[in-house]
């Protein structure tokens, strides 16, 4: 009898972690989707409220904003699709968080460029995101990026912060050294 109990509880322990995973990763799908989507809506200033608000509140959403606004001069989002969602690693100072593999699409408009700095533009993004060529003098960028979604008791849902090397510097302000190690970054 006492082992069906325990079989029973150890049965439901399972289920009820691997529901809470499930759960999880289904709502940082949800708020990643909803930032891509105010991306390539162009709603830019609601999209960066779904960024993580240290880095927003260290470089300032304005500076952001008219970033954002300088680039869709020339460019524009295409697809933007999650790939992968890691389990959700837990800090106990920083919140919750998890690396995301996602992959994106961009078009920059270089109709107005002279031959030799649409060749300076695509080598500098190949070399930025990997895959760019140019059609038509448009670049088109296809790259597999990565961004971690990160969880805190003082805002709801999951906020952005965007990965790269030459970003840990920064980020390392605000994501402990355990998460890096964590996730082998």
């Amino acid at each position: 009898m006492k082992n069906t109990r325990f079989t029973t509880l150890l049965i439901f322990l399972l289920f009820s972690v691997s529901m809470k995973g499930q759960s999880q990763e289904e709502a940082i799908k949800k708020d990643i989707k909803t930032y891509f989507d105010l991306l390539q809506e162009e709603k830019i200033s609601e999209a960066l409220d779904w960024v993580h608000p240290d880095l927003i509140g260290m470089i300032g959403k304005e500076m952001f904003l008219a970033q954002y606004k300088e680039m869709l001069k020339q460019a524009s989002f295409g697809a933007m699709e999650i790939k992968t969602v890691s389990e959700v690693y837990s800090t106990e100072e920083k919140g919750d968080f998890a690396l995301v593999n996602y992959k994106f699409a961009m078009d920059y408009d270089v109709s107005t460029m002279e031959d030799q700095a649409k060749q300076i533009f695509l080598s500098s993004l190949k070399s930025q995101f990997g895959d760019a060529t140019i059609e038509d003098n448009v670049v088109k960028v296809q790259a597999d990026r990565e961004m971690f979604a990160v969880a805190r008791a003082d805002y709801e849902g999951w906020r952005i912060l965007d990965y790269d090397k030459g970003m840990k510097m920064i980020l390392s302000s605000f994501v402990p050294e355990e998460v890096f190690t964590h996730f082998n970054k």
